[in-house]
């Protein structure tokens, strides 16, 4: 699990430009949160556990804003940035196939400014 936290972390370096060390990251990136809660509630859900990893999933949302269902496959390496409010559905663990872009975002990428990766098709 902590390989997968790893990689998880270096997503983040690797994808967020705003991104300025290890200890910010860390401490408060609500996406990466999210994930480690999810990474401790899997497992349980897989050995068929439901309310506890459900709990913790609940406990996760009501911390970070994020909720991700326990029995999500998620590989490792993954990044949520900005995740309040974001819907995500499919498996590909860089969100680049995704839709989910809010107003903001939009109106931004319209005007021709960048000031982090967006994740339209095409």
């Amino acid at each position: 699990m902590f390989e997968t936290i790893k990689a998880d972390v270096k997503a983040v370096f690797e994808r967020d430009p705003a991104a300025n060390g290890f200890f910010e990251v860390i401490l408060t990136y609500a996406g990466l949160h999210a994930l480690i809660f999810h990474r401790l509630a899997h497992p349980l859900y897989k050995v068929g556990l439901r309310t506890i990893p459900r709990i913790i999933s609940q406990l996760s949302r009501f911390l970070t804003g994020i909720e991700i269902h326990p029995g999500a496959k998620i590989g490792p390496g993954f990044f949520i940035d900005h995740g309040m409010g974001v819907g995500y559905w499919g498996d590909d663990r860089d969100w680049k196939k995704c839709d989910c872009v809010s107003r903001g975002d939009l109106r931004r990428n319209r005007k021709g400014s960048r000031k982090a990766p967006s994740y339209l098709k095409g």
